[in-house]
């Protein structure tokens, strides 16, 4: 992750500052290994935790839904998937991945690992539904985590603006960022208050000027003689970014 930092700051011009959390590949982190990277490397929070409890008094799985939590104590919740920390990381937070339901009432950590909706109503449904968990229980943040091939379905996309459309009916609802999220949790503010809301300014007004219109095309050839190409701004390394070598040296 300390090398995903690297590279994006050499080929995306993403300032690593910017860089505030990170997701595990394929959800599998190292346990207390991971944890004490990014304690070492500035990362705030990470999102690769799959959350399915039922939290007492209730008995039903994630309703209410766990809210983002620190490790400034030891974890006492139940590992969903192996390993996960034992130790504290005072400062380093955990924004979990709360499991939808899909249509077959099965849980799925990603949206795209949810049931495929058949049709844009299927897909605003289940969201819809999801989302109703925390907004009609404990308000917990609700997570929206995709891989981009559930994008690819067009009834997916309808689905998705309609869902918008309705989110943008509602007084108190606002689409953030994960780091936002935190923000708001760190200095909790009321409705009226939002509208000045340093955090949630949608101005931009430091984002880095853009290197480039169109840019390179990096092509690679890999010890295999598979290809690999890589659009930047930048001036093309001469082998692949990858790991042990994130800038291409």
């Amino acid at each position: 992750m300390v090398g995903v930092k690297e590279m994006v700051e050499a080929f995306a011009n993403v300032h690593p500052s910017d860089v505030k959390g990170m997701r595990a590949p394929f959800l599998q982190t190292a346990g207390d290994v991971t944890y004490q990277m990014m304690s070492e490397n500035g990362f705030t929070y990470d999102s690769s935790m799959p959350v399915l409890e039922a939290i007492p008094p209730s008995t039903d799985y994630n309703h209410p839904p766990m809210w983002p939590y620190t490790l400034d104590y030891k974890e006492t919740k139940r590992c969903q998937m192996e390993p996960c920390p034992v130790e504290s990381y005072p400062g380093t937070w955990i924004v979990p991945l709360i499991d939808y339901m899909d249509q077959n009432k099965n849980p799925c950590a990603m949206v795209d690992a949810c049931a495929l909706p058949h049709n844009a109503t299927e897909a605003y449904e289940l969201l819809y539904s999801n989302f109703q968990r925390h907004y009609s229980s404990n308000k917990a943040p609700f997570g929206m985590f995709f891989h981009t091939r559930w994008f690819t379905y067009e009834q997916n996309l309808e689905g998705l603006e309609r869902f918008f459309s309705f989110l943008d009916s509602l007084p108190d609802v606002w689409i953030v960022t994960v780091e936002q999220v935190l923000e708001w949790i760190r200095e909790p503010t009321e409705l009226s208050g939002l509208s000045s809301f340093k955090p949630w300014d949608c101005r931009l007004t430091n984002r880095p000027a853009m290197r480039c219109t169109v840019p390179t095309i990096c092509r690679f050839v890999l010890a295999d003689n598979s290809e690999r190409y890589m659009p930047t701004c930048s001036k093309c390394p001469p082998n692949y970014p990858w790991i042990g070598n994130p800038l291409g040296q």
